[in-house]
Order: C-alpha cells, then structure tokens, then sequence
C-alpha cells in the first residue's frame, strides 16, 4: 500500500500530463480547493481563440463540419476542430486576431441554415441558445420597385 492518501496519476492517459497532488485547505472538517486567477491563466490563454458553433435547424455530424469549416475560413489558421456536445462545435484558430477576423466578417450560412458563431470568454456560460440577433434574408417576388425603399420595407 502506498503512502500517501492519494491515487497515482494515470500513465495511460490519452492527455499526456501527469497530475501533482496539492492537499486542499481544510475548513470546519470539510475540505475546500482553492483556485487563483494564475491557476487557470493558462488555460483561458488556450481558451481566448476559440469559436463555438452551431447550425440552426440542423444536425450536422462531426465529419461534415469538419469538413465546412475549412473551407469558409481556409485563410484564417484553424489550429483545432472539436465536438463539445451535440450540435455545438468548437474551432480554435492559430491567432485570436483570425478569430477576430472571422466573427467580423458577420453573418454564415450552412447550407441554407444560420451558422450562429459565438466567441468564447472566461465569463461564458456556454450555453449557444441564447442568441441576440439573427439575420434574415427576405425575397419578396414581384414586388414593385416603389415599395423597395426601407420606410417601405420596415412596415412590410
């Protein structure tokens, strides 16, 4: 038996990185972690670059977008491609100014279905369906050229 009261990191693991074990504070007979701000500084860094994604009204497989993704945004680095739950995908780009670049470039489209982008923060709650502004776009055939004028447009 060892002797220490903690498990030894897994050496199998698919991450790579062996894990230290730091005792938690004990307060009142419970014991609590406590992390500082340079504990996740790392990892809100890796984080800042990311884009989450989503098609609207669609259920597209991780290969598909693997794939989609690629092609709209071949100029800007895309450093990873994940999956982080169903329907939701992330994209983290080489540089935070391409990730910039891509949420400036405004409203996308996956196949005919609003492509909702949303940058990450350390503040998001991640939770895609909250959604501020969607884009439509609106043909109307036939319509004269005197109703085109948006005073026009705004009461149709």
């Amino acid at each position: 038996m060892p002797e220490h009261d903690h498990e030894e990191p897994n050496e199998q693991s698919d991450e790579g990185s062996a894990l230290n074990f730091i005792q938690a504070p004990k307060i009142d007979e419970f014991l609590y972690a406590k992390l500082e701000k340079d504990d996740i500084k790392q990892e809100i860094e890796y984080w800042s670059s990311i884009i989450l994604c989503q098609a609207l009204e669609a259920n597209p497989q991780f290969e598909i977008i693997d794939g989609f993704v690629p092609r709209i945004w071949e100029n800007y680095g895309i450093d990873k491609v994940a999956i982080m739950r169903k329907e939701v995908f992330l994209r983290r780009f080489n540089f935070i100014e391409n990730k910039e670049a891509v949420l400036a470039r405004g409203t996308y489209f996956f196949y005919n279905k609003h492509f909702v982008l949303k940058a990450w923060d350390e503040k998001l709650d991640i939770d895609i369906n909250v959604i501020n502004l969607v884009l439509v776009w609106v043909q109307f055939q036939g319509l004269d050229i005197k109703y085109k004028g948006l005073d026009s447009l705004n009461k149709i």
